[in-house]
């Protein structure tokens, strides 16, 4: 066993994601927005506008006597921003509801992620989440950071 699964959880995700939402949103894995004006989601990322985002949070206790496992449960933060290329926040808070719905979806059909992270009990979306709308010379924009929470035993 590995001392978290926070790092296979994200690749887990990014790669799930790159898949499902192919059509959808570009998806990264961390940091990576560009100026192309689509629609971006970056897996282990919470800011834009700061090189040293804020990923997962985890904590971990001992699990029962001998100090064999630990039940580890945290959250990953993804950041999600869609631009409408217009004035029009109303589209591209549609675009957010569109692809967090795919996410959720995901996330409630398999929550176990197929069983492929070690360790890993189940995900869910939406622990927390933030939304901001603006308009700028990239057209209307929705951002929105969410959290997606897990359990593992380790």
């Amino acid at each position: 066993m590995g001392t978290t699964v926070v790092y296979d959880l994200i690749d887990t995700l990014y790669e799930r994601w790159t898949a499902l939402l192919e059509d959808t949103v570009t998806v990264f894995d961390g940091d990576g927005l560009d100026d192309s004006g689509d629609n971006f989601l970056m897996v282990g990322w919470d800011d834009p506008d700061n090189d040293r985002g804020n990923s997962a949070e985890a904590r971990q206790a001992w699990h029962g006597l001998g100090a064999q496992t630990r039940e580890e449960e945290g959250t990953l933060t993804c950041l999600l921003i869609c631009c409408d290329g217009g004035n029009d926040i109303t589209t591209a808070r549609a675009a957010a509801k569109q692809i967090t719905d795919l996410i959720e979806a995901d996330l409630r059909s398999d929550p176990s992620l197929g069983n492929v992270v070690t360790g890993l009990q189940w995900v869910g979306y939406g622990t927390r989440s933030d939304l901001k709308q603006w308009l700028s010379d990239r057209g209307a924009v929705a951002q929105l950071v969410f959290e997606i929470a897990f359990k593992a035993r380790i």
